[in-house]
């Protein structure tokens, strides 16, 4: 019995054992406390009245009275002893349950972080999409610009050269009339001198 208490009351401060087991432990503990300050206040109160049944059958000494006293007094001790302990349990259950209040809060405080961090990166992440889609935009506008440009020079080059074939042709076409014209004004002349 007592190498099992001593081995509950070595759980109770270490730092690696479960809450579970740290509370099993306690009620062992407080169990096998408990019973046996009970029991020693029972014997204490038996003795006690037996010292004042015999005092009260015979005439008392100083020394009996003495015991009378002294069982008394150790009475009283052991429910002392018996309420400091039940005060020391309650500390120690509080301890413990202020440890896994702690060990829970750390735990939350932990995957809360953790979550931010994720939400950041997220956060993050969507900003780099949306910039990047924007730059996408931005470039593929700009090259639709320049597509667009080019295909412009392109028609204005096409029309350029078309107008220049025109040109060409009404040149032409103004250079044989003119032709023409010379050759029917010589004709005309020709029947005029014949």
């Amino acid at each position: 019995l007592n190498r099992d208490l001593a081995e509950a009351r070595d759980l109770l401060q270490d730092q690696n054992a479960s809450y579970a087991d740290k509370k099993k432990a306690l009620e062992q503990v407080k169990k096998a406390e408990t019973e046996q300050t009970e029991q020693e206040l029972i014997n204490a109160r038996k003795k006690l009245q037996a010292i004042k049944d015999l005092n009260a059958l015979s005439d008392t000494s100083d020394e009996d009275l003495q015991k009378q006293a002294d069982a008394q007094a150790a009475v009283y001790q052991l429910e002392q002893t018996s309420a400091e302990y039940r005060k020391k349990i309650k500390r120690e259950e509080k301890r413990i349950d202020n440890e896994e209040a702690s060990r829970k809060k750390a735990i939350y405080d932990a995957e809360k972080a953790r979550a931010e961090e994720i939400k950041k990166r997220e956060e993050e992440a969507i900003a780099r999409k949306k910039k990047l889609d924007e730059e996408n935009l931005k470039a593929l506008n700009e090259f639709q610009i320049a597509v667009n440009n080019a295909n412009f020079a392109q028609r204005e080059l096409e029309l350029q050269q078309e107008q220049e074939q025109i040109d060409a042709l009404n040149k032409l076409a103004d250079e044989q009339s003119k032709k023409e014209d010379e050759r029917r004004k010589k004709d005309i002349a020709d029947e005029q001198a014949v």
